[in-house]
């Protein structure tokens, strides 16, 4: 059996030695078609295309929570 390494899943906190500079998200790009139904508010379907720039806060914060297929782009703090 494969011994399991416990710091492969951590994310990076360096970088070139130096500590990793915090970022907000300000956008995320869609990375493959993505749905669900919203159950929260009504069931209505939710759906995003491939390569969708989403910059509304709480929709940005709604795909991050649902780990949606998306690539994340942000500013320094």
């Amino acid at each position: 059996m494969a011994s399991k390494n416990p710091k492969a899943a951590e994310p990076a906190t360096k970088l070139n030695g130096e500590p990793m500079p915090e970022f907000t998200v300000t956008r995320v790009v869609v990375e493959s078609l993505y749905g669900f139904y919203d159950e929260e508010n009504g069931g209505d379907l939710r759906m995003w295309s491939p390569g969708a720039v989403v910059t509304d806060p709480a929709e940005i914060e709604l795909l991050l929570l649902r780990d949606a297929p998306v690539t994340a782009y942000g500013e320094p703090v």
